[in-house]
């Protein structure tokens, strides 16, 4: 029986319908008051905004995901995303313990670990990919050479804030007392790996197992509370480098969310009870037609 016809999935499709006005509203706030654009080399606000465009698609591919009971499990891997983007927010706003840096020398820190990143990508690990455009190319190293002169400007001698670089700062987070991301991290990353298949496996009770695609409630709204905090608190972090005026209405707007009743009655199952429940009526009252 589809699940779209069931009232409960259309009060789940709602709760996600309010965290797709998310990213809306964070859009909103962060420019309240703000010239329209920013300028290319205006740091961390330039770094944040390209941080962000990213990741507002992955927060709403991983909705459009939960939207379907049958794939939502792969927002797991998406989650992973999410969380980086956290990681990399979080650093540029107040870094590791010791680092005195500011945020506007972070941020040009991270720049350069991106465009160290693509120039080696379309320089070497996409080499045997065939020759793309030579001016993609010189682009990247364009954009390598103008960063590196940025930083060094900073007076900053690191080498770049890389992808590797999103670990320290995670635990950095968990010893601080939220001890989520971490976690969620590590899981992410095996689930990207294809190391956690069991993850849709369910024992038959007769030795034999199978393997179940369709997410539950209970599971899909574990989830949106973790991509709806993930986007939402590096977003709360950012609005407090460029429009910290907003910040305490931003916050709130995740705290609903997450507070949201048919959010905590998904994650309490209340709503994986209802789904039988009402297959149960429908399926009796199409017996009764018959």
């Amino acid at each position: 029986m589809p699940l779209a016809a069931l009232p409960v999935e259309r009060d789940f499709q709602d709760l996600l319908d309010a965290a797709e006005r998310l990213p809306e509203l964070f859009g909103q706030l962060a420019a309240e008051g703000l010239p329209a654009m920013v300028e290319g080399d205006d740091f961390p606000e330039s770094t944040l905004r390209r941080l962000h465009a990213w990741a507002v698609l992955e927060y709403r591919a991983a909705l459009r995901l939960l939207r379907h009971a049958d794939v939502a499990h792969a927002t797991e891997v998406l989650l992973r995303g999410l969380l980086e983007f956290y990681s990399h927010v979080a650093w540029i706003h107040e870094g590791l313990p010791g680092d005195t840096r500011a945020p506007k020398t972070r941020a040009t820190c991270l720049e350069l670990g991106i465009a160290t990143e693509a120039n080696t990508t379309l320089t070497q690990k996409l080499a045997g990919w065939g020759a793309p455009d030579p001016r993609v190319h010189a682009a990247a190293a364009q954009r390598l050479q103008d960063i590196q002169a940025v930083h060094v400007a900073e007076g900053c001698t690191c080498k770049g804030h890389a992808y590797r670089d999103v670990q320290p700062m995670l635990k950095h987070l968990e010893s601080a007392g939220i001890n989520w991301p971490y976690g969620l991290w590590v899981v992410s990353s095996a689930a990207a790996h294809q190391l956690l298949p069991g993850r849709v496996e369910i024992d038959l009770g007769d030795r034999t197992s199978d393997f179940l695609t369709i997410a539950t409630y209970t599971w899909r709204a574990s989830l949106l509370s973790y991509v709806v905090r993930a986007y939402g608190l590096a977003g709360v972090r950012m609005l407090d480098m460029v429009n910290s005026h907003n910040v305490a209405r931003f916050h709130q707007s995740i705290e609903q969310l997450v507070a949201d009743v048919r959010m905590t009655d998904a994650l309490e199952e209340k709503f994986d009870h209802r789904a039988f429940g009402e297959m149960d009526k429908l399926a009796r009252a199409l017996r009764e037609v018959e």
